[in-house]
């Protein structure tokens, strides 16, 4: 599904040498796997999911994302491919408030040119998949956040994405919503989708089969998480 080779980032600052955040990253993720990135802030986290998620582009290296070339993509051909294979999840939610919450998660499918009344319907049956029934026609502001992050999380998988990355999805929760969102992306995996997950929690990462620590802009191969627990069960890699 993902394969990165010598994959380098660096910024160019006025009057001052290129900043190198990303050095020489090779991984491989699998297909169906559940693999989780972690590290503390300014260690590159940030810079590896935009360019995992076609949000930028490498300096140097290759990208492959489902057999295809991102390296070398211009920004329309990005932008087709987050459509078309990738579902985002982030910490602030990132829903529109004036927008309930069956028609936030039916965004993407109306920019996709689906009429209204059936955008409508999927986004009312991925809403009750998450658990929000009854919930359709509230705003993001009448909603805890635990809620919100399930709206976006259904808003992620509408367009049946080939990848779901998630960007500190717990990191704004309490330990109760924490634990829920994270057995749905269990769930998600026991389904057989491919999940990447940016933490700086260890004990959010040790519940992916696969892990990496970033730090100072390298990425080094972990040993296996446990793969679940705290009641998601399934431990082992």
């Amino acid at each position: 599904m993902i394969r990165l080779t010598n994959v380098t980032k660096s910024y160019q600052t006025r009057k001052q040498p290129p900043v190198q955040v990303l050095h020489s990253v090779s991984l491989h993720i699998p297909e169906g796997s559940y693999t989780a990135f972690v590290g503390p802030s300014g260690s590159g986290k940030s810079t590896l999911m935009n360019i995992l998620g076609c949000l930028d582009l490498p300096t140097e290296g290759e990208y492959l994302l489902d057999g295809e070339n991102v390296s070398c993509m211009t920004p329309p051909e990005m932008t087709r491919v987050r459509k078309e294979k990738i579902g985002f999840v982030f910490q602030g939610y990132q829903l529109m408030n004036r927008l309930t919450a069956e028609e936030n998660v039916a965004f993407p499918l109306m920019l996709r040119g689906m009429e209204k009344e059936k955008r409508l319907e999927e986004a009312r049956m991925m809403l009750s998949r998450v658990g929000l029934e009854g919930r359709e026609k509230h705003l993001p502001r009448e909603l805890s956040g635990g809620q919100q992050q399930r709206v976006a999380l259904a808003r992620a998988l509408i367009a049946k994405p080939r990848l779901l990355l998630c960007d500190e999805p717990t990191g704004a929760l309490d330990g109760e919503s924490r634990d829920g969102i994270l057995q749905m992306l269990e769930n998600l995996h026991r389904e057989g989708h491919t999940i990447v997950l940016i933490t700086h929690d260890q004990s959010v990462a040790h519940r992916a089969g696969r892990r990496y620590c970033v730090a100072d802009g390298h990425v080094l191969a972990m040993e296996a998480g446990t793969g679940y627990n705290e009641e998601g069960k399934e431990e082992g890699p």
